[in-house]
Parts: structure tokens; sequence; C-alpha cells
């Protein structure tokens, strides 16, 4: 049933699930060689597997542990976890493309030579540390490691400045902007403006 007034929304009840948005996204590669800046000390890194996967409770109150289930099973997917004294402290994940259909990216058309790192989070109370930069740092070079023939690339929304500051410091370059416009849930035009 229609809103009154709302031509861009579709109510259900008391939910309400938006009918178009135009999404922005900035791509940024991956340059290759040593990572940028000075490592952190008191951040360590554990790779995700299934014994160790429900500890992303740590850090986040709404883990998202039915997704993290299915990435570990899958040999196209890395994820790590960045731990401070012991505390999982945040996450993110590197995939590569083309991976299983159903966990394709939508919202960008990536090359089938890359790898997209995906999904990282840092917890409310471990943000402007550099935690989020020394998680892409790590998840750059085990892409780098695991798959040394595909370019590594990561996106974040045009508006996120924080997270496009942290790319950028962790060494990521500009590579373009993707806008797609999305309906009902599907992400069907796409624009690629190259840097």
């Amino acid at each position: 049933m229609w809103r009154p007034g709302s031509w861009r929304t579709a109510w259900l009840g008391e939910t309400s699930m938006r009918l178009f948005a135009v999404r922005k996204q900035a791509i940024y590669g991956w340059p290759g060689g040593a990572p940028q800046g000075r490592p952190l000390a008191d951040v360590q890194f554990e790779r995700i597997t299934r014994s160790n996967l429900l500890r992303v409770g740590e850090a986040r109150a709404d883990p998202p542990t039915a997704a993290f289930a299915a990435a570990v099973k899958s040999t196209a997917d890395i994820g790590l976890f960045a731990m401070k004294g012991g505390r999982v402290v945040g996450h993110g994940w590197v995939r590569k493309i083309p991976g299983p259909r159903r966990t394709r990216p939508e919202h960008i058309r990536v090359p089938e030579t890359s790898c997209l790192i995906r999904n990282c989070y840092v917890s409310l109370d471990c943000r402007g540390q550099g935690v989020y930069r020394a998680l892409l740092v790590q998840l750059a070079l085990a892409a780098a490691s695991e798959w040394p023939e595909r370019w590594i690339l990561i996106d974040t929304e045009v508006s996120n400045m924080a997270s496009r500051r942290g790319i950028v410091g962790a060494g990521f370059e500009p590579v373009g902007m993707v806008r797609a416009l999305q309906i009902c849930g599907r992400f069907i035009i796409q624009d690629w403006n190259k840097a």
C-alpha cells in the first residue's frame, strides 16, 4: 500500500522499504608494495575460521554470524579479526571475484581478475585509532599473498569520509566512482567514471 504523499517509499505495516535509491561509491585500488605508515604495535590479526567465528560478537552487538559461517566455507574469501588485548575489536573480508554468484557484490561490477575488500567493521570504542587502516593493510597483504595476480579493490560510499580517509591512509589509490540505481533492492544501472 502506498503512503499518501510518498512516491519513493512503499509501506508494509510498520516497516518501510525504499523503492529506489542512487548509491555513489568511491573505488580504490591497492598499488602493491610495502604498506604506508607504521604498524600498530597493540593490534594483532587472526584469520577468521569456523572455530572462532562466533567471536565477532565481541566487536559488535549485531554480529552477522550466518554470513560469516557461509564465507568461512568458501575458498574465495579471507576474513581477519583485528584484536587488541586479546579482544576482537574489528573484522574485514576480502573476496576473490568471481565468487559464488549469490555473494557477488551487486552494487558495483568489478573485473573478474580482482579481489574486493568488504564487510569491514571496527568497534565504536576503537575508532579513530588506526585500527581500520591497519586492518585494510593486512587484508590487502593477505589477498596479495593468496592471489598475487589479482587486482585488490575496496569501495565505500562517497559520503563516508572517515572510511575514505582510512582507505587512503592504508595506501590505496583512487580508481574511480560508481553510481548505481537501486530499485526494490536490486541494482540495475551503473556508471563507472575513472579517477
